[in-house]
């Protein structure tokens, strides 16, 4: 009963406030709640792409790409397998970080619905990386 009483004393104040003041609350708590519910770097959804996050996740490899530029920053690749899916996570050097599903053709891990046409090969300790023109690069295991 008491948070139904306080929910009624907060609207019949928020009802006294000047027009603009209500919607500028109405659509301040809209943002705030977006932000959190939308934020890919929310806890959620950080524990729901971490590789480490679940028992019944196998660590394919793990491969550090060094871009060799100063303009861009090198990464860390993680490629895993979860129940039947292939998942390649990228954190990269300023702390941002993805991850994105894959698809198995032979030997080639195809980073799904990619405007690149990305792809990657494992050969012995390195990870190649292609895209729709060829050869990118190569990272090397961590």
């Amino acid at each position: 009963m008491t948070f139904k009483r306080n929910m009624k004393y907060i609207y019949e104040y928020w009802r006294s406030l000047p027009s603009w003041v209500q919607v500028f609350t109405v659509v301040f708590f809209i943002l705030i709640i977006g932000l959190v519910v939308n934020n890919p770097s929310s806890n959620r959804t950080l524990l729901s792409s971490n590789p480490e996050s679940s028992d019944a996740t196998k660590i394919i490899g793990e491969w550090y790409d060094d871009v060799g530029s100063p303009d861009f920053l090198d990464a860390t690749f993680t490629i895993f397998k979860r129940s039947d899916k292939y998942l390649l996570h990228r954190k990269n050097g300023d702390g941002s970080a993805g991850t994105y599903l894959l698809g198995l053709d032979g030997k080639k891990f195809v980073k799904i619905n990619d405007k690149h046409g990305a792809y990657y090969v494992i050969e012995g300790t390195k990870l190649h990386i292609f895209d729709s023109r060829g050869f990118v690069r190569s990272a090397v295991a961590k």
